[in-house]
């Protein structure tokens, strides 16, 4: 049986063959990669915040893990496919609100009424 000299290295052999990889990542995103690759071997589903996306595809690409770099770009383009780029026209916000497509957690009656009383 030949062992790697990496393996070897456990050993006490072959020491300066240690495996060693330099990576531009800060620890937290270290750690979310180390979270991503036991997933993956788990068989386990694995979800990237928005707020770490750039950081984590930038890891993705800096350690050749495709399945991350997948996962970041499918991750992108379902925010990308959601978000509007382009102004929303105050007239539309208005015949939104209106047709109560916009009322959300922070909409009240009567900040709406206080809102018609501006218009009119």
């Amino acid at each position: 049986l030949a062992l790697t000299s990496a393996v070897q290295s456990g050993r006490g052999v072959h020491a300066a063959a240690a495996p060693q990889a330099q990576v531009a990542a800060d620890c937290c995103t270290f750690d979310r990669v180390l979270l991503f690759l036991e997933a993956e071997a788990r068989g386990r589903p694995f979800d990237v915040l928005p707020e770490h996306l750039e950081a984590m595809s930038c890891a993705a690409e800096s350690l050749k893990l495709t399945g991350l770099r997948d996962l970041c770009d499918a991750k992108r383009g379902a925010f990308e496919t959601r978000v509007r780029r382009e102004p929303i026209p105050w007239a539309e916000v208005v015949e939104r609100n209106n047709a109560g497509k916009g009322k959300g957690a922070g909409a009240t009656e009567a900040g709406d009424a206080a809102s018609r009383e501006e218009e009119g």
